[in-house]
């Protein structure tokens, strides 16, 4: 089975919704969560080959910390207000696990009211929680709405690196 690496940028132009309005559909479920979920794990039975992504967990935390670096340097709280914080815990414990409590403790500190003790009991909770459909995705979405982290330029970005990489690598 061939490996592609989930792309936040490419996953939310190809759903063709730039700004998610987390609305419900008919039958109650919500339309941004359901189909994050689906994208970022394979479930949706009419998917595309854009809308399935498989990645390591290498590629996600080196993706993830990518654009939390980009969220630090913006100098933006993605944390503000108790909703934000907890969808961020939740986002990072899904799809990072343990290894996401460095990144969300990082982002948390940028908070005035920040409390290394609270920061660390939210984690955990989440990490043994339902995290009510909110993926890792959910942490790209903030880092773009919140953030204006520019998810497309830093795909742009990567897909240069990896092309130098790629013909770095060859052998004449």
């Amino acid at each position: 089975m061939k490996h592609t690496i989930f792309n936040p940028a490419e996953y939310l132009e190809h759903n063709g919704n730039d700004k998610p309005d987390n609305k419900s559909t008919a039958n109650g479920s919500n339309a941004t969560h359901d189909n994050a979920l689906n994208a970022t794990h394979g479930d949706n039975l009419n998917a595309t080959p854009h809308d399935t992504h498989y990645t390591t967990p290498d590629d996600t935390l080196a993706r993830v910390a990518e654009v939390a670096d980009r969220v630090a340097a913006s100098g933006r709280d993605i944390t503000q207000g108790y909703d934000n914080w907890l969808r961020l815990a939740f986002a990072l414990s899904d799809g990072l696990g343990e290894a996401g409590r460095q990144i969300f403790d990082r982002l948390s500190q940028m908070n005035a009211d920040y409390d290394t003790r609270e920061c660390n009991r939210l984690y955990d909770n989440c990490m043994k929680g339902n995290k009510g459909g909110i993926t890792i995705a959910t942490f790209f979405q903030m880092a773009r709405d919140l953030a204006n982290v520019d998810l497309k330029e830093m795909a742009r970005e990567r897909g240069k690196r990896e092309e130098e990489s790629t013909k770095s690598t060859k052998v004449p």
